[in-house]
Parts: C-alpha cells; sequence; structure tokens
C-alpha cells in the first residue's frame, strides 16, 4: 500500500503521518489487503482542520472521505470511520443474491400470472 501525504498551510509532522497511516492501513487490510494508493490530504482552512483522503485500487473502485473539526486527530479518526462504511457497504453489496428463480417465482406470483416450472430443466414458462 502506498500512502502520498499533502499538507496545505499547515506544518508536515511524522507523528501526523504515522498516526493516520496506521489507522488507514487497519481499516483496509481488515477488507481488501493490499489497496494500491492512498492521498491523504491535511489542511486548515479558517479555525478548522480537514483531512481529505482518496483511496484507488480496490478492485477498480475509488473511494473518497473527508472530515473537518477543530482537532487534526479527530479528523483522522472520523475519516477512518467513513472509509470503514463505505467499504462495510461494498462488501454487503457484492455478496451473492438469492437464486434468481425463486426471486422470479416471487415477482410473477405477485403480478397474478401462475409460473409454469418443468422439473427436467432449470427454467421458468410463463404461460
Amino acid at each position: 500500500m502506498i500512502f502520498q501525504f499533502y499538507f496545505k498551510r499547515i506544518h508536515s509532522s511524522a507523528f501526523l503521518k504515522d498516526l493516520s497511516e496506521r489507522k488507514i492501513q487497519d481499516v483496509l487490510e481488515r477488507f481488501q489487503g493490499d489497496a494500491g494508493l492512498v492521498h491523504l490530504t491535511f489542511a486548515k482552512e479558517k479555525n478548522q482542520h480537514v483531512v481529505q483522503c482518496r483511496v484507488r485500487g480496490l478492485q477498480g473502485r475509488t473511494l473518497y472521505a473527508s472530515a473537518a473539526t477543530d482537532s487534526i486527530f479527530a479528523c483522522i479518526d472520523a475519516v477512518a470511520q467513513k472509509l470503514e462504511a463505505q467499504l462495510t457497504r461494498y462488501k454487503v453489496r457484492a455478496e451473492p443474491h438469492r437464486d434468481s428463480l425463486q426471486a422470479m417465482r416471487r415477482f410473477l406470483k405477485g403480478n397474478g400470472a401462475k409460473p409454469n416450472l418443468r422439473e427436467e430443466t432449470d427454467y421458468l414458462y410463463v404461460h
């Protein structure tokens, strides 16, 4: 996993880099293993700290997360939680769906059509 750090109107520090890398890497490895490229941008706008994160390479997906609070450490935690929520959503969507034949039966049953299933094949015929 490759991390790139950008700092806007804020001084860079090794502690911030290590902390954010550790937290985000833990989340990404839990779901996907090696993620690819992670861009982290730390900025200070007016009185708030802003952390933006872009992750590329998760099975062709790009994930975005950002947070703005008074504390830079709270921002890092919020970004990690948002990435975890997105990855959980993708994981749930990727689970296999029910048998399409059963879904078709329920659909046709709701429309009033009577499905006629032949036992020797797995096809559904509607008359």
